[in-house]
């Protein structure tokens, strides 16, 4: 038998592929999950992101964060923010399993109010859609926050869901949106009102007047006092008068859809089908009818670029690395003219009582005094008065109702340079904004973020 010796390869030994460096966002610390604890109709349209493009490090000041998520147990991780004017702490819980991405617990505290601490939770069936949340305050009786508890249902093309507030058994919010060839419509009501009376609200809208007229007897007619105690406002006739015939029935279909104008809000977006690949649609482009009537326009774009780069401190084998770009325009206009004469009867009839316009009455907090002034005016240093059968919302509509919201324009535009560095700019009809930030990546991430801000009615001070 003969004997086989092995040559060894004298060729060169194959170079390695290309790389090109995908980096992490900047902004992405953790799974987006307090989105849970609240109404997916806030989420739609990218609006979430197009706020953080317009707002996020652009405030005249420095800003940091520290996220902590120890390798010893993942299931648990710390979200601290900090800044010159206050900030905030995520002390969170959420299990390890594939089964449960949506599950959590979380310890919440901000210190931009006081007393704003709380305990939020959300549990979501992978299977069915199905999920309730919570949201309980620690501090109730220093931040005034009432507990909230949730339902909601989620798929690919819908979500539905309602929050009520079980100490007052009201229905604060309930929202409806779907999904079909990269149309989205949404649709949020804010009722405020107890849940059984809402309910049949929603199912026969005409009992609406005679729920709030309802509302409006009983808190009138119970008395009390108090620095709470409700009092009247004038309102402003509509009609001729009579309660009877097809004038009092268009009256009541006018305020019906006043009382919608104000606590309902709408909204129609596209998004185009997403590349092969990509992780997102490449642009979101939206119209949204906010409550009180602000028509809004936006436009949020994401875009991920390559480019080729040469770092001595990467391998040879890395050609290029990819960054993001993203690019958002929101004009904001009322759609309703202010009446500029300080008249609230803007507000609707339905959520609140008649009285003739002969006086009113302002409220003073911390005692019980009720001074007359003008029609259609509110006396200086005084807080609007609640009105029986209203809402806050109510009144702060009626205290804005004399003062014109200007229309908005604002361009924002961030760029991603690679994992540690992030360039911003804003610039609006308002003001401009320009900020840069750095972070790093270790078992703590943290990032430092500098800005200054011009306000064009106090151009010669920047911030």
């Amino acid at each position: 038998m003969g004997a086989f010796m092995s040559v060894p390869d004298q060729s060169s030994p194959p170079h390695p592929p290309k790389v090109v460096l995908v980096p992490p966002l900047f902004q992405r610390d953790v799974r987006g999950l307090s989105r849970f604890c609240r109404s997916s109709y806030d989420y739609l349209g990218n609006r979430k992101q197009l706020t953080r493009l317009l707002r996020d490090h652009l405030s005249p000041e420095l800003r940091g964060m520290l996220l902590l998520s120890p390798p010893d147990d993942p299931r648990v991780s710390v979200r601290a923010k900090m800044r010159q004017a206050g900030g905030s702490m995520v002390l969170r819980w959420e299990p390890s399993s594939a089964a449960s991405l949506h599950t959590f617990i979380e310890m919440a505290a901000n210190l931009d109010s006081p007393g704003d601490v709380s305990l939020r939770g959300s549990y979501l069936h992978s299977g069915s859609g199905l999920g309730a949340f919570m949201v309980a305050p620690l501090a109730r009786d220093v931040s005034g926050e009432a507990a909230q508890v949730g339902v909601r249902y989620s798929s690919t093309n819908a979500t539905a869901g309602a929050i009520v507030i079980p100490r007052r058994g009201d229905l604060s919010k309930i929202w409806l949106a779907g999904r079909l060839h990269g149309l989205t419509l949404g649709l949020q009501l804010s009722p405020e009102l107890p849940v059984r009376q809402a309910l049949s609200a929603l199912i026969h809208p005409t009992k609406l007047l005679a729920i709030q007229a309802k509302a409006s007897t009983e808190n009138s007619s119970g008395g009390g006092s108090g620095a709470n105690e409700n009092v009247a406002v004038p309102t402003k006739n509509t009609g001729n008068g009579s309660n009877s015939g097809g004038g009092r029935g268009g009256s009541n279909l006018t305020e019906l859809r006043s009382w919608l104008r104000s606590h309902a809000s709408m909204l129609l977006a596209y998004s185009p089908s997403p590349r092969p690949g990509a992780v997102g649609a490449p642009f979101t482009a939206s119209v949204e009818v906010k409550e009180g009537g602000a028509l809004t326009f936006s436009f949020f774009q994401h875009v991920a670029a390559t480019r080729q780069v040469v770092n001595p401190f990467e391998e040879d084998e890395v050609v290029g690395i990819t960054n993001y770009l993203d690019i958002g325009l929101q004009l904001t206009t009322a759609m309703s003219p202010t009446n500029a004469g300080g008249d609230i009867g803007d507000i609707p009839n339905l959520i609140r009582p008649s009285r003739p316009a002969t006086s009113t009455a302002s409220c003073t907090s911390g005692s019980n005094s009720i001074s007359p002034t003008a029609p259609g005016t509110t006396a200086a240093g005084s807080k609007a008065c609640l009105v029986p059968g209203s809402s806050s919302r109510d009144v702060d509509l009626a205290s804005n109702s004399t003062t014109a919201r200007p229309a908005t324009i604002d361009l924002a535009v961030s760029w991603q340079i690679n994992k540690n560095w992030l360039l911003k700019a804003r610039v609006g009809n308002q003001s401009a904004a320009a900020a840069v930030g750095a972070r790093v990546w270790h078992a703590v991430s943290a990032y430092l973020t500098a800005s200054i801000l011009v306000d064009y009615a106090h151009i010669a001070q920047p911030k």
